[in-house]
């Protein structure tokens, strides 16, 4: 999984894949709980394309968990990078990280 470490999409960067380590442009760290890691790290992988809900439920207990887990991710980018990055529901798909205009 180190692989993962220093991974990078716009302003957000895979600090510690096993701490679950989020570094934003700031040079803040942010600690994440292991399903919302998981999450971000599956829709930071894919680039802003839509991402499935079955590649997004892999390794979680259930949906709820996902549904969860994107909620709280969705609180924390909006908290901690205000306009700049959010996560879109694809209908009947899955959801998508995007990155918004400034």
């Amino acid at each position: 999984m180190e692989q993962w470490n220093n991974f990078k999409y716009k302003p957000l960067r895979i600090e510690d894949v096993q701490a679950c380590q989020i570094r934003s442009d700031q040079n803040n760290i942010h600690t994440l709980n292991r399903v919302e890691s998981i999450v971000l790290l599956r829709l930071m992988t894919c680039y802003g394309r839509a991402v499935s809900r079955d590649i997004l439920l892999a390794g979680l207990t259930s949906d709820c968990a996902l549904r969860v887990a994107v909620c709280r991710l969705r609180k924390f980018l909006k908290s901690n990078f205000r306009n700049v990055v959010s996560i879109e529901r694809r209908s009947r798909f899955g959801y998508s990280l995007s990155l918004l205009s400034r």
